[in-house]
């Protein structure tokens, strides 16, 4: 997305990347330990998602609302304009907070690479947390500072349409907060249902 008040489906993409490359690392370090026991099973020559959907079916689920969730879809569509062109997400600043994130989410599977039972799930609470907050910063440093109020300005002369625009603005910012929540309960899952896996 090259318009909008964020770049958004950049850093789902993002999300999307670490969380499956994490997920592939996870499954090959199972496979080596387990002599390729049923659950753990996932070529590394195929796509990992419908392996995710069979035996990982919520945690599958969490994962695709970050694409097709009206929340993060339909609603920063209706910020689009025809003149209205937020700043360059390609910058150091956003380089740096996607390679935390990255980093955050091996971490995270490393540590649950190491784990066996469910019950131990609540070890891993500091590597989700770690998660959230570098997923918080991968989308604050996303947003072109100034693009709010360039989309304001746009529309100043026309009441109703900047009326309607900051609610679609105040839509948008609680809607990140969903999604924050929503990066931890996907990672949340997917600790109890790898877990549930067991060896």
């Amino acid at each position: 997305m090259s318009k909008g008040d964020h770049v958004f489906n950049n850093v789902v993409s993002k999300l999307r990347g670490a969380f499956l490359d994490g997920l592939r690392a996870l499954l090959t370090t199972k496979r080596e330990r387990t002599g390729a026991g049923a659950h753990w099973v996932a070529s590394k020559h195929q796509p990992i998602e419908p392996w995710l959907l069979v035996h990982m079916p919520r945690t599958s689920d969490a994962l695709g609302h970050f694409t097709f969730h009206h929340e993060l879809v339909t609603l920063r569509e209706k910020l689009q304009t025809s003149t209205y062109v937020g700043g360059d997400v390609n910058n150091a600043s956003y380089s740096s907070a996607a390679q935390r994130f990255a980093e955050a989410t091996a971490t995270y599977f490393e540590r649950l690479a190491a784990l066996y039972r469910p019950d131990a799930a609540n070890s891993l609470l500091p590597e989700v947390a770690g998660v959230r907050r570098a997923f918080l910063h991968l989308t604050r440093s996303a947003e072109d500072p100034n693009a709010r109020a360039r989309l304001l300005a746009e529309h100043r002369a026309q009441p109703a349409r900047l009326a309607a625009i900051e609610r679609d603005l105040a839509a948008v910012d609680q809607s990140l907060d969903w999604a924050w929540a929503r990066c931890e309960y996907l990672f949340r899952m997917t600790t109890v249902e790898a877990l549930s896996l067991g060896r």
